[in-house]
């Protein structure tokens, strides 16, 4: 009921999608964008058959590697793949999967960084819609911006780009020390720097 339009890919990773949204008014135009992401249709079942196919492996090369001088190598690298170590891979999936989860972190951390201000750069963390949220979606606020990967920091000069490391890394900082909460995913394409073609931190926020 809020979405009209799904657009173009934002991005995709091992088990979810992000995709850019529309909202159109009775004419046809756009009057509202947002972010939605969901969980890829399937992943539950994939990410099970993956898992019990690494078993199996495991298992396998475990019996065929018992007394093997040449296989120790083998042997040694299977052992490490133990029980342990796949429930905790088995766990990692889950709470990748677990979209009420990541709402609620990204509402809590939302909560206390949105608006931290450092050296005229502001953290900004984009608001989840109340009425699409769901087990399988969400969607937030569409900011628009470009990440710190490829030409960004050729375009910003050495020292703009490190005030917006800075103010992302006193903000993960305040989130362990302060809130007991963190983000615990922050590569460079969950990190967008919007501004106009000067760069200039008085008028551009950083948004994570």
């Amino acid at each position: 009921k809020e979405v009209d339009v799904v657009g173009e890919l934002l991005g995709s990773a091992s088990v979810k999608q992000g995709y850019k949204a529309y909202k159109l008014d009775a004419s046809g135009n756009i009057v509202g964008e947002k972010a939605l992401k969901f969980i890829r249709p399937m992943a539950h079942v994939e990410a099970t058959e993956n898992m019990e196919i690494v078993k199996r492996a495991v298992d396998r090369l475990q019996a065929v590697s018992v007394g093997v001088p040449e296989l120790a190598a083998l042997k040694n690298a299977v052992d490490m793949l133990s029980d342990t170590l796949l429930g905790e891979i088995e766990k990692a999936i889950g709470r990748e999967m677990d979209m009420p989860g990541e709402i609620r972190g990204q509402e809590e951390i939302g909560g206390f960084i949105r608006g931290m201000r450092d050296n005229g750069w502001t953290i900004e963390v984009p608001a989840v819609d109340a009425n699409l949220k769901g087990a399988q979606f969400f969607a937030d606020q569409f900011i628009y911006g470009e990440h710190p990967k490829g030409s960004f920091k050729e375009k910003v000069g050495l020292r703009v780009y490190k005030q917006v490391a800075r103010a992302a890394f006193k903000a993960v900082v305040s989130m362990m020390l302060v809130n007991d909460r963190y983000h615990a995913d922050l590569h460079a394409g969950n990190i967008m720097v919007d501004g106009d073609d000067t760069y200039d931190p008085a008028s551009s926020p950083a948004m994570i």
